[in-house]
């Protein structure tokens, strides 16, 4: 059959040579002999050869991709590949096609939306927030001389159920079958004074939590993550965390903390998927201090803070490597107009310097990124009887407001020459939208042996491609 197949082999080198002109007879051969489709006993044989012509193969890459840096040193594409947390934009996953090059310096197209993804944001998860699966346990021991232990056991038991069935209750996925066994975490935080200070050292809470222990005053009963909370704390349950509060003088108080963790809870991913998980968790280490000023009727808090994060920014993580310093000040205040209503707001905003940014061999600048993060709420105490209350808020989870970045992207190839084309692109890292959580709550019992509450959230997107979610909860706590 050599009368049939030459042609069609012909016909292979002509398109190939047609698309990579400067290939040369030699590297066309090996590429239609690399590519073939392997027949009868692996390898060559001397009845099927080196197999069946595989064009779809021979015009695809092989040997693996690589692209070229406007300085000219070939860096593969991951460089420029990231993860985008739900706190920018989708404009860098936007951008286009970028050309790279195969073993044999064929040029491709890759999609930079293959490159980067964007992490949706969390909608308030009403199994994850009260599990069935979970048990808290909470104990507390007083050691005298104003020292105190709080300790919280958590426990996730999950052996009473399939593996079919923790993939339906989690989400899906391929999880471990000793996954299926009991899993514990601990948590410890003292508290006492100390020269005139009170002093809070807490691990395996997160950073919030101990700001809500130091400053009961200020809880607030908003379910959502973004109301009345400093977004620039980490929040994983790993956190290290203590805080020293003290009085600066007659109705002035200030506060500092010291807390290092990481973005994300990785246990419960560990326990389910295994060990080999990639090290992607950011490290976050935060200082921060607080002045509270209080009147008459009304209390005013500023903060000032200093977030330090490697491997990450803001939980996005881009091309290798990444890191950044950020510096935010928050302002709080609570107003109390008449005796039975309450106003509240907070607002926060952030400076971010990118010390590495990733991207280093294709970006132009290293973006200077601006964040803010808002929460307003109205409360009226006594509306229908002693005992209920109601509130309404709103509140903006923390997310990017200005900054880009300004990139040189290998865009197009000359075939004849081998030579490499670079376009400007400039890709804005601030959503077009913003997020919002629009929260009501209504108190319909309070005393001293407890509470019953009704909450609805309602969530919208922003510029993520998500319906608005509304979220309606009864909740009771009884003290015994």
């Amino acid at each position: 059959g050599t009368s049939a197949s030459t042609p069609v082999i012909t016909g292979a080198v002509a398109l190939i040579r047609s698309l990579w002109p400067s290939l040369t007879a030699e590297e066309v051969v090996e590429i239609l002999l690399d590519s073939a489709t392997d027949l009868g006993a692996p390898g060559t044989d001397p009845i099927y050869g080196r197999g069946l012509l595989n064009l779809n193969a021979a015009t695809r890459p092989i040997g693996g991709v690589s692209t070229s840096s406007i300085s000219g040193s070939s860096v593969a594409p991951d460089a420029l590949g990231g993860s985008l947390s739900d706190v920018y934009g989708s404009s860098l996953s936007e951008l286009g096609d970028i050309v790279v090059l195969d073993g044999y310096g064929r040029d491709f197209r890759l999609s930079l939306s293959a490159l980067v993804t964007r992490t949706a944001p969390d909608a308030f998860d009403l199994e994850n927030r009260y599990s069935p699966f979970d048990d808290h346990r909470y104990a507390s021991t007083a050691f005298g001389g104003g020292w105190s232990m709080s300790m919280r056991l958590t426990s996730r038991d999950r052996s009473g159920l399939s593996l079919i069935d923790n993939q339906i209750a989690l989400g899906g996925g391929a999880f471990r079958r000793d996954a299926l066994a009991d899993e514990q975490s601990i948590g410890f935080a003292f508290s006492g004074d100390v020269a005139g200070a009170h002093v809070i050292a807490a691990q395996g809470f997160t950073a919030a939590a101990v700001d809500r222990m130091a400053a009961p005053a200020r809880a607030t009963p908003f379910l959502s993550d973004s109301a009345f909370t400093d977004a620039y704390l980490p929040r994983s349950t790993d956190a290290v965390t203590s805080l020293m509060q003290f009085s600066a003088a007659k109705n002035i108080t200030a506060d500092v903390m010291m807390t290092s963790g990481g973005e994300r809870n990785l246990d419960l991913e560990t326990t389910l998927l295994g060990e080999g998980l990639p090290d992607n968790n950011p490290d976050v280490f935060v200082l921060r201090g607080g002045v509270n000023f209080f009147f008459d009727k009304a209390m005013l808090r500023l903060e000032h803070g200093l977030r330090q994060e490697q491997g990450g920014v803001f939980n996005a993580r881009f091309g290798e490597d990444a890191s950044a310093s950020t510096v935010y000040s928050a302002m709080e205040a609570s107003w109390t107009p008449a005796p039975l209503w309450r106003l509240q707001g907070r607002v926060a905003a952030g400076l971010t310097f990118a010390d590495a940014f990733g991207f280093e061999a294709f970006a132009e600048n290293t973006p200077v990124l601006t964040t803010t993060q808002f929460s307003f709420a109205v409360s009226r105490r006594k509306l229908f009887g002693a005992a209920d209350s109601l509130w309404l808020g709103v509140s903006q989870p923390l997310q990017v407001e200005t900054g880009a970045l300004q990139l040189m992207l290998p865009t197009a190839y000359n075939p004849y020459t081998e030579e490499v084309f670079f376009s400007p692109a400039t890709a804005s890292l601030a959503p077009d939208g913003r997020r919002l959580d629009f929260e009501a709550g209504y108190r319909l019992f309070s005393d001293e042996n407890g509470v019953i509450d009704v909450n609805l959230i309602h969530q919208t997107f922003g510029d993520f491609d998500l319906e608005a979610q509304t979220t309606a909860l009864l909740r009771g706590r009884f003290d015994f």
